[in-house]
C-alpha cells in the first residue's frame, strides 16, 4: 500500500513539472525577446561619398602647336617662373628663312608702289594700277604679320606665376599635339549642386571631419564607370596639402530634429508600439535611412509620437468639399455663367490690351531702335587721356597745347573685334563713317556717308531689307558704288545707274556709281545717309585700315546697357548703347506700360465685382446648409474652404473663357489694315505673348479668391444653433 502511494506520489509530480514546464515555455521559450526603445529626436543627413586628391587651385599644360624639333628648355622643372618666362625653344630655321624671303619681297612691292605714285602725281598712270600695287603691299604685309606669330608660336612661354610640376620633352625630340577623337560629352549629375557643404577625412589626420565647399562639377563623365569630377573649395587653414588623397562626404540633404527609430524597428513600413502594456502594429512613412537610425516622417493611427499628422483621411474630406462647393455653382447655372463671364470678359479684354499695348511698344522698337545696331563703338572716350605729370604731382599746370594731327580711328580695330567676338552674345561689324558733299547735276548736299562689310553687315542692322532698288551685293558689281537714301536722291535728282561725285572735308574727291536706293521710314536718315564699301570709304578719307566706329547687334536689347559698360571698360573707347541714345523714348515705354497695367487692373477689379456678389448670394441663401454641415462636424474651416473653392471654380471657368475670348479678339484685331500717305499700309502691331494670358488669368484667380473670402469668412462664423433658432 505504501509503495502504491509512492508511485502516484512520483508520477503526480512528474506530471506537474511537465505542466510548470510547459506553463513557462509557453510564456518564455515561445515568445520572441523583443528590446523597448523610445524614439528620440537628432540630425540626420543624406550624403554622396567620394574619394580624390588635393590639387593646386591653378595649373596649366604647356604644348607645342607645331610639330618640331626641341633646341633648348629651360631645365627649371621643380622651380618657381613668372608668367612669359621662356620655356622652351623649338626648330624655326625654315620659317626665319621665308620671313626674310616675304620682307624682301614687300621691299621691291614698296619700291614699286612709290615709283607708280609718282606716275600717278603725273598723271603718266592710272590710279586704280597704284590702288591695285598698294593692295598687294598690304597683302604681303599680312602675310609677314602671320609669319612672325608662326615663329612666336615656336617659343613655348609659362602661361602664369607658379611651379613647374613635370617636364615631358627633351632638347632633340619633336614636340606637337595629338587630335582629339571625341568633339563634345553630354552628361547628367544629379543629387549634388554647387554650394553643397562636404565633410573631408585624411587617414594622416586623426579628429574631427575637415570641412570644405562644393564649388564647381565638371560636365564631363565617365560613362564606364559612371563617375563625375567635382571641386572643392578649402578653407585658408586647412591643414591638407597638395597630393593627399582624401575622402569626401557631400551633404545632399540636411534635417535637422528628425524624429529617428532604430532601423531594426521597421519592417514592411510599420513598426511595433508598446502602449498600456499591449503591442500595437503601427503604419510609418520613412525618410533618409541611415546605418544604424531611420528617420520617420509620418506615423499614422494613435499613438502619442508622431513627426506629423498622417495625411490619409484628408483626400476624402477634399473630395467630399469639392462636390458641395460644385452642388452649390451648378444649382444656379445663369447666376454662375453670369459671373465666369463677367471674368471672361475681363481677362479677354485685359490680354486683348496687353497684347496691342506690348506689340505696339515692340513694332515701335523694331522700327525707331533696331533701324541703328543695338551698341555702336567710335574713337572717341568718355574722358580725356590722364597725362603722366598728374601720376606724380597733386597740381600741374599744362602749357604749349598745340599739338600734331593725331591719327583718328579705332586703334587695332582688328584685335578688337576679335576679342569682342569671343565673349560678346551677337554680331559684331567694322565701319569707317565721315562727312562728304554729295554733287550731282550742280547740286550739293551734305551726307553721311558709311563704309560698310556688307557680309558683316546684314548681321547688324536691317539695311538688306530697307533698300527697294539694287541689293546690298551690288556694291561689289561697280567701281566705287554707292547706295542713296531715296530722299536725298530725289533731292539731287539722282538715279540708279548714274555718276555722283562724292567731295571728303580733306579735298578728296571720288566719283561713285548710284548702285541702289534706301529707304528706312525716317527722314531725318533717308535724306542724309549714304553706304559704301569699307575700303571706298577708307580712300575717300585718305586713311588706309580706318575704322572709327563698330557697330554691334546684341541677341538681347535689353543686355545692351551692360554689354555696352563692358566693351567700354575693355577697349577704353566710347560705347553708346540704345537705352543712352534713347533715354527720353525710354521714359515714354514706361508710362505707357503703366498705362497699360492700369487699364488692365481696372477692368479686372470690376470682373471681381461680379464674382463677389455671386459668392455672397450663395451665401445667405445656403445657411440652413451651413448648419447642417457644422452639425454633422464640418469644422470652421472646411466650410470657408467650400466657399473659397465655389469662387475659384466661377473664376477659372471664367479664365479659360477669357483666354480663348482674348486670342479671338487679338486675332481680329491683327486683321485691321491702316493706311496713310506718309507710309506704306500696314497692319495693328498684335503681340502674343503666354505671359499675357499668364498674369491676366493669375490677376482674375487673384480677385476671385479676395471676392469670395469676404463672404466664406462670413459663412464660417454662421453657428448652427443661430440658424436653427431663426437667429438673425
Amino acid at each position: 500500500m505504501a509503495s502504491y502511494s509512492l508511485r502516484h506520489v512520483l508520477i503526480a509530480g512528474a506530471l506537474a513539472a511537465a505542466v510548470v514546464a510547459a506553463i513557462v515555455w509557453w510564456f518564455v521559450a515561445s515568445r520572441p525577446q523583443v528590446t523597448v526603445v523610445k524614439p528620440m529626436r537628432g540630425d540626420a543627413a543624406e550624403v554622396v561619398y567620394a574619394t580624390g586628391v588635393v590639387e593646386p587651385q591653378q595649373w596649366a599644360k604647356v604644348s607645342s602647336l607645331q610639330r618640331k624639333r626641341i633646341l633648348e628648355h629651360c631645365n627649371c622643372e621643380g622651380k618657381t617662373v613668372k608668367r612669359g618666362d621662356v620655356l622652351a625653344r623649338l626648330e624655326d630655321g625654315a620659317e626665319r628663312a621665308l620671313l626674310r624671303e616675304l620682307e624682301a619681297r614687300r621691299e621691291r612691292t614698296q619700291e614699286e608702289a612709290q615709283r607708280l605714285e609718282g606716275l600717278v602725281e603725273r598723271n603718266v598712270t592710272t590710279r586704280v594700277t597704284y590702288d591695285e600695287k598698294l593692295t598687294q603691299l598690304r597683302e604681303q604685309d599680312a602675310r609677314i604679320a602671320a609669319q612672325k606669330d608662326r615663329i612666336n608660336d615656336l617659343v613655348l612661354r609659362a602661361p602664369m606665376d607658379g611651379v613647374v610640376l613635370r617636364r615631358d620633352g627633351e632638347v632633340g625630340e619633336i614636340a606637337g599635339i595629338n587630335a582629339t577623337d571625341i568633339l563634345f560629352w553630354i552628361e547628367d549629375i544629379i543629387k549634388t549642386r554647387l554650394g553643397m557643404n562636404v565633410l573631408l577625412r585624411h587617414e594622416g589626420l586623426a579628429g574631427a571631419p575637415l570641412p570644405a565647399t562644393l564649388s564647381e562639377t565638371t560636365p564631363k563623365g565617365d560613362p564606364a564607370t559612371k563617375t563625375f569630377r567635382v571641386y572643392f573649395a578649402l578653407p585658408g587653414d586647412t591643414p591638407l596639402r597638395i597630393g593627399m588623397s582624401v575622402e569626401a562626404n557631400i551633404i545632399v540633404r540636411e534635417v535637422k530634429g528628425a524624429l529617428l527609430v532604430p532601423i531594426e524597428a521597421v519592417a514592411d513600413g510599420h513598426v511595433l508600439e508598446v502602449r498600456g502594456g499591449r503591442v500595437h502594429r503601427v503604419a510609418v512613412k520613412t525618410g533618409i535611412r541611415g546605418a544604424r537610425m531611420v528617420e520617420i516622417l509620418a506615423q499614422c493611427g494613435p499613438a502619442r509620437w508622431r513627426a506629423r499628422p498622417c495625411p490619409e483621411r484628408e483626400p476624402r474630406a477634399m473630395r467630399l468639399m469639392l462636390s458641395i462647393a460644385l452642388t452649390h455653382v451648378l444649382s444656379r447655372v445663369r447666376q454662375s455663367l453670369v459671373g465666369m463671364l463677367g471674368v471672361a470678359t475681363g481677362v479677354g479684354f485685359s490680354v486683348m490690351m496687353a497684347a496691342l499695348m506690348e506689340g505696339s511698344q515692340r513694332d515701335f522698337v523694331d522700327q525707331l531702335i533696331d533701324t541703328m545696331p543695338h551698341i555702336t563703338v567710335t574713337d572717341e572716350r568718355r574722358s580725356p587721356p590722364v597725362q603722366p605729370a598728374t601720376l606724380v604731382y597733386d597740381a600741374i599746370a599744362i602749357h604749349g597745347l598745340s599739338t600734331p594731327v593725331i591719327r583718328p580711328g579705332i586703334k587695332n580695330p582688328l584685335a578688337i573685334t576679335s576679342t569682342l567676338e569671343s565673349w560678346l552674345p551677337g554680331a559684331i561689324a567694322p565701319s569707317a563713317v565721315s562727312k562728304a558733299i554729295v554733287r550731282f547735276a550742280g547740286r550739293d548736299i551734305a551726307a553721311n556717308v558709311t563704309g560698310i562689310d556688307p557680309r558683316r553687315e546684314i548681321k547688324v542692322s536691317k539695311l538688306p531689307s530697307q533698300i527697294r532698288q539694287g541689293t546690298l551685293d551690288d556694291l561689289y558689281k561697280a567701281s566705287n558704288a554707292i547706295i542713296l537714301g531715296d530722299r536725298l536722291a530725289t533731292k539731287i535728282g539722282a538715279r540708279v545707274g548714274n555718276t555722283v561725285v562724292l567731295v571728303a572735308g580733306n579735298g578728296q574727291l571720288m566719283s561713285c556709281t548710284v548702285v541702289g536706293l534706301l529707304r528706312t521710314g525716317i527722314a531725318q536718315v533717308d535724306e542724309t545717309q549714304t553706304y559704301t564699301l569699307l575700303k571706298t570709304a577708307q580712300i575717300l578719307a585718305a586713311q588706309t585700315g580706318l575704322v572709327n566706329a563698330i557697330r554691334i547687334k546684341v541677341r538681347d536689347v535689353l543686355d545692351a546697357r551692360t554689354i555696352a559698360s563692358r566693351v567700354e571698360s575693355e577697349t577704353g573707347y566710347k560705347a553708346v548703347s540704345w537705352q543712352e541714345a534713347n533715354e527720353d523714348l525710354l521714359s515714354a515705354l514706361q508710362i505707357r506700360n503703366f498705362i497699360m497695367y492700369t487699364v488692365v487692373g481696372a477692368i479686372l477689379l470690376v470682373a471681381s465685382f461680379g464674382t463677389y456678389n455671386i459668392i455672397s448670394t450663395i451665401t445667405h441663401e445656403k445657411t440652413r446648409d451651413i448648419a447642417i454641415l457644422k452639425s454633422l462636424g464640418f469644422t470652421r474651416a472646411m466650410v470657408q474652404r467650400i466657399f473659397l473653392v465655389e469662387a475659384l471654380a466661377i473664376g477659372v471657368a471664367g479664365m479659360l473663357g477669357g483666354w480663348v475670348l482674348g486670342y479671338f479678339l487679338s486675332l481680329g484685331l491683327g486683321t485691321v489694315e491702316i493706311r496713310t500717305p506718309f507710309a506704306d499700309a500696314t497692319r495693328l502691331p498684335i503681340y502674343f505673348s503666354p505671359l499675357h494670358y499668364l498674369l491676366a488669368g493669375g490677376v482674375a484667380l487673384t480677385a476671385s479668391a479676395i471676392a469670395g473670402y469676404m463672404p466664406a469668412r462670413k459663412a464660417a462664423r454662421v453657428q448652427p444653433v443661430d440658424i436653427i433658432r431663426g437667429a438673425s
